[in-house]
């Protein structure tokens, strides 16, 4: 019998060259991808037009005034009726896998234009994602459980109503009632008014229309729509609807007309004499989207709220107010260090983590039977085509180009056909059967790279960044990518400097003639190198294992900051009179101190940053101690000064992320 096609599997393993996409070292190990993916940059690829997420600037723009009538905020009368209707209806809502979603709709996330018309000017519809300087990302099925509270699992909105006929019947017959003015059209006010607390035998079903009009399937008028009546009845019988998909739709489809629109904007500018404005109406729920952006980029959103136990995700940004950002495309496009690729998988009262994330990667085999936790993670896994509650809006999800949002690792993404010619055969392409064997689950804290050849397909791209410097919190802007390189500049010309030895000796044989960034021979690997009086040796690991840092925290602070200040401190001599390092009497050789792991913050005992204690002077050997010696206290102190602001560099280098901080950093002879 024949195995499963290649085209329709999900996952793909093999040895590849990695590279942190912040760059850095490279390693070659084995590697977990996302299909379809494609080993050479001359095979079919689809690379995302540049022109669309950089377009031609004008001097004049022409003003786009964008209105987001599917941003709901929930009135006082509302949350009243979702907590009275919560006590009677709790387990219905569970089962029917809405119940976090209807209480979204009870927070108030306010918006923030400039963040929304910012991130929207990066969307790319040939991919639906946001297309960056530094790579690419994507709201996903996964953004819609977590963020939305909706389920990836479930019959399609547009299934029929089944034996509801008669129910379906009522809810039309009560919406002719309230069917006022001269449009003919029935307002959700109206609608509320004659069912909250009316105790009808409708009411439940009445309840979920206004929910499904209102907060999930917004049409830009405050109506009740007929066309969700089929779905509430559904949800009352406690049958599972698939809205995840429905409502990212939705999302891609207003993005695109979004991102349209400030293009247009852009490329025409303003005729003499006439005032011109364009107009756009966004109707999906966008407070997703912002909440997508606050998830993943620390210097745009504000401090989260605590969530309680068993509280939805959303409700950390409920009621905080928009950051004052004054360039947030500067902000967006130099976010490449802090963006956060899995934001959801640091919670840790959340039953998808508990259930399918483990602290370990493992493996799973597919069985006919595969559960809803495991089966809804392969919908957001592969691609598939979505269907909305519109027939016409089928968008296509491409995950295979945002893997490290799965803790996967990303190569170049393939080309996909589209199957949307109905929405029943796209339907039939989204629940399309596992075909499978077996499953990879990379581990809850796990840090994916991309191939080599990705970074080097990406950078040909050549996507334009929004301004040169990078806009901090505190108003102030740095050059990364200048600082950077004046960074490795500098410590290129120390380490080819032959006047780093100490007078009267020769240079040291073992210096590196390249920058840290530099060191990519796999052969390399558990060799030692020469930075002036620092000597690193990069590790022999595991090429499948990665440490995870716990001590990391929300916004990206912590061990970094916490192993330089003690690394500094050791060098400097501020932490210990007994361990300062200060310049030896002539003759003899200077003393170093020993640092142990866990004081740089390192909690995985297995690795760590040792600075190596010296042995009593009468222990060393005389060829030893000559080659430590200074020929006067004045010269040593020079050289003391100059090694610490070597060190310093090299720890902000570190910081940057350039260089794990699992390797082992010893302090060479002084």
């Amino acid at each position: 019998m024949e195995g499963p096609s290649e085209e329709n599997l999900i996952m793909e393993v093999r040895e590849e060259e990695m590279i942190s996409p912040a760059g850095g070292v490279k390693s070659i190990r084995i590697a977990y991808f996302l299909r379809p993916s494609v080993t050479s940059i001359d095979g079919h690829v689809f690379d995302p037009p540049v022109d669309s997420v950089n377009p031609t600037m004008v001097d004049n723009p022409v003003p786009l005034k964008a209105k987001f009538v599917g941003w709901r905020y929930p009135k006082k009368d509302w949350k009243k009726w979702v907590y009275r209707m919560q006590s009677l209806h709790h387990s219905t809502w569970k089962q029917a896998g809405i119940h976090d979603a209807i209480i979204n709709s009870t927070f108030k996330i306010h918006r923030s234009d400039d963040l929304i018309l910012g991130v929207a000017e990066k969307w790319c519809s040939k991919t639906n994602t946001f297309v960056f300087p530094w790579g690419e990302a994507t709201i996903t099925l996964e953004d819609m459980m977590f963020l939305g509270g909706f389920s990836v699992l479930g019959d399609s909105v547009l299934a029929p109503p089944g034996d509801g006929e008669e129910t379906i019947r009522k809810l039309h017959e009560a919406r002719s009632h309230i069917i006022v003015g001269k449009v003919q059209r029935a307002s959700q006010c109206a609608w509320m008014r004659k069912f909250m607390d009316s105790e009808s035998e409708i009411e439940h079903e009445a309840f979920l229309a206004y929910w499904l009009s209102r907060y999930v399937f917004p049409c830009g008028h405050d109506l009740v729509l007929g066309t969700v009546f089929p779905i509430s009845v559904h949800l009352v019988r406690e049958t599972k609807i698939a809205l995840a998909p429905a409502v990212l739709a939705s999302i891609y489809k207003n993005l695109s007309l979004l991102q349209e629109a400030i293009v247009a904007s852009r490329k025409l500018g303003t005729r003499e004499g006439q005032k011109e404005v364009l107009k756009v109406q966004v109707t999906a729920p966008f407070q997703l989207v912002q909440a997508w952006v606050w998830e993943r980029f620390p210097t745009l959103s504000p401090k989260s709220n605590s969530v309680r136990c068993g509280e939805p995700r959303l409700a950390i940004w409920h009621g905080l107010k928009k950051m004052e950002m004054e360039n947030v495309l500067a902000a967006i496009d130099h976010a490449e260090e802090s963006f956060i690729w899995r934001p959801y998988m640091r919670a840790l009262n959340n039953s998808l983590l508990d259930m399918v994330y483990k602290e370990k990667d493992y493996w799973i085999f597919v069985e006919s039977f595969l559960g809803d936790k495991f089966e809804g993670l392969v919908r957001c896994l592969r691609t598939s085509e979505l269907v909305s509650l519109d027939a016409d809006c089928i968008e296509q999800y491409l995950p295979h180009r945002v893997a490290m949002q799965f803790g996967m690792d990303q190569d170049l993404p393939g080309c996909v056909a589209r199957v949307n010619g109905s929405s029943d055969v796209a339907w039939s392409n989204y629940t399309r059967t596992i075909v499978d064997s077996i499953l990879y689950i990379p581990a809850r804290l796990f840090e994916s790279d991309v191939t080599t050849r990705y970074m080097k397909w990406w950078k040909k791209l050549k996507f334009a960044r929004s301004g040169t410097t990078k806009a901090g919190k505190d108003g102030k802007s740095a050059s990364r990518s200048s600082k950077r390189e004046k960074l490795e500049g500098l410590l290129k010309s120390n380490l080819e400097d032959d006047n780093l030895a100490p007078p009267g000796f020769p240079p040291k044989s073992n210096t590196v003639k390249a920058g840290v960034s530099g060191i990519k021979d796999k052969d390399m690997v558990g060799k030692k190198f020469q930075v002036e009086s620092i000597q690193i040796i990069l590790p022999r690991k595991d090429p499948q294992r990665k440490s995870t840092l716990s001590s990391y925290d929300f916004h990206g602070h912590g061990i970094c900051e916490r192993s330089e200040r003690k690394l500094m401190e050791s060098l400097s001599g501020t932490k210990s009179d007994t361990d300062a390092l200060v310049p030896p009497p002539s003759g003899f050789s200077p003393k170093r101190a020993r640092v142990e792991a866990e004081n740089f913050g390192v909690e995985d005992k297995e690795t760590g940053v040792e600075v190596l204690e010296g042995e009593s002077s009468e222990n060393r050997s005389e060829g030893h101690a000559k080659s430590c010696s200074l020929t006067n206290p004045e010269a040593a102190g020079m050289r003391l000064e100059e090694r610490i602001c070597t060190i310093e560099k090299l720890c902000a280098w570190l910081k940057a992320g350039n260089h794990c901080l699992d390797d082992i950093i010893t302090l060479q002879d002084c």
